[in-house]
């Protein structure tokens, strides 16, 4: 029996690719369905595609079980940075933790050193960083800002700082050697982009926490021997925005205001001399979105719409070329906030059951997640190294401290494309 269907839409046989049925309130996909045909289950209907890759298995874990890592790349590994283990007090504080965890291209572990606190910070029975940004440039995986938390007890009384962070900067070469980028002076931001221009790697936006949750419109340039350059603030200091690179320019797109419920379509771009310039806006005003480029492109897609009391997600991929025109690439094949990551020149989105792959020609082909859907959909930090995909960062609730129990579980799958 054929596992095709079709319905008519204005007289004409259309075929059906999705179908969704309602269970408890919420729409799944329908994978498979059967009718009865002489007393047996026949199948007539099938919404299976292609999957991108396979579960591989898990790998040597984590040397400090966290969630919320930052994610790098140098050379032949993938790095896992700082994070958090738990919640603590009561208000419920993040723990966070300094570590870092290396995968080579043969899945072999290794601990560098661990991130560089500012030398301002309180001294505490814990400390460490989380929300950072990671960028690839040259021969190094820079992370940069995040919010840092240092706790302790003193007479008793249970303590925390938020402290200078943003300060301080971390690169990691590809031999993961560390290297302290030069201290800023300026309060911690989490939730900062990054992105790189020639040869600058360029970080901004977030918000910032020492002064009453406001955004930040400072903007930071690093050259490759890691000194820091003054540059132009952004036309709009915001957070929650995407960043990403194509030709001789740096791009920073969309964001909300930390206390507004406004989405912003403004695309801040820097070139390979650092001068700020205004391109086209982005199609639809979002926050939440996500960066990623192909040869010649770099896409910015999905996020969420904020408006004063109304909203939602978007499926809308916004695309500039090499000289900053903007178009549309094919959307999302479900609105959303996305993962991205690039592989293999091609700019990958991870949102909802599928993958949406952009190729040069920004050309969308979407794939189905494997039957290991699960472990995808509970990380929180998912990288490449080689020919293999590295998840890890899920976590369990618990009604006592630290109230969220994270494991240290790597699961790896392989690429099948």
């Amino acid at each position: 029996m054929t596992t095709t269907m079709y319905v008519g839409v204005d007289d004409k046989a259309r075929k059906v690719k999705k179908m969704y049925t309602g269970v408890d309130d919420v729409a799944r996909q329908v994978k498979k369905a059967y009718i009865g045909v002489g007393g047996v289950a026949r199948p007539f209907f099938s919404g299976d595609i292609e999957v991108l890759f396979e579960y591989y298995g898990k790998i040597t874990p984590l040397s400090e079980a966290r969630f919320m890592s930052t994610v790098g790349n140098v050379g032949d590994y993938v790095l896992f940075a700082g994070g958090a283990f738990g919640l603590w007090g009561e208000y419920g504080d993040i723990l966070t933790t300094l570590t870092v965890d290396a995968y080579s291209s043969k899945l072999v572990r290794s601990t560098p050193s661990p991130l560089q606190r500012a030398s301002e910070m309180y001294e505490g029975e814990f400390e460490g960083v989380y929300e950072q940004t990671s960028v690839r440039f040259g021969d190094y995986a820079v992370f940069w800002g995040g919010e840092s938390i240092v706790y302790g007890s003193s007479e008793g009384e249970d303590y925390s700082y938020r402290s200078d962070w943003r300060a301080m900067g971390n690169a990691y070469d590809s031999k993961l050697l560390r290297h302290d980028l030069p201290e800023n002076g300026t309060d911690d931001t989490n939730l900062p982009v990054g992105a790189t221009a020639g040869g600058y790697v360029i970080f901004c936006g977030g918000s910032v926490y020492h002064d009453s949750g406001t955004n930040s419109g400072e903007v930071f340039a690093y050259t490759e021997n890691l000194s820091n350059v003054g540059v132009e603030a952004l036309s709009i200091a915001r957070t929650y925005m995407a960043a990403s690179s194509v030709g001789d320019y740096a791009l920073f797109a969309g964001g909300t205001y930390y206390w507004e419920n406004t989405s912003y379509a403004t695309v801040d771009a820097y070139d390979i001399n650092l001068v700020h310039t205004l391109p086209t806006e982005l199609s639809v005003a979002r926050d939440c979105l996500k960066g990623a480029k192909v040869e010649g492109y770099c896409l910015f897609a999905g996020g969420y719409v904020t408006d004063e009391g109304d909203g939602g997600y978007s499926d809308v991929v916004d695309v500039y070329d090499s000289t900053l025109v903007r178009r549309q690439a094919p959307p999302l094949s479900e609105s959303g906030e996305p993962t991205s990551l690039e592989y293999n020149g091609k700019a990958y989105f991870f949102n909802g059951d599928f993958i949406d792959v952009y190729d040069a020609n920004l050309v969308r082909t979407t794939y189905g997640k494997p039957q290991d859907n699960e472990v995808l959909d509970n990380s929180y930090a998912i990288g490449v190294v080689g020919n293999y995909l590295l998840a890890t960062g899920a976590f369990a609730e618990s009604d006592d401290e630290p109230y969220l129990i994270p494991f240290d579980d790597v699961h790896t799958f392989t690429f099948l494309e």
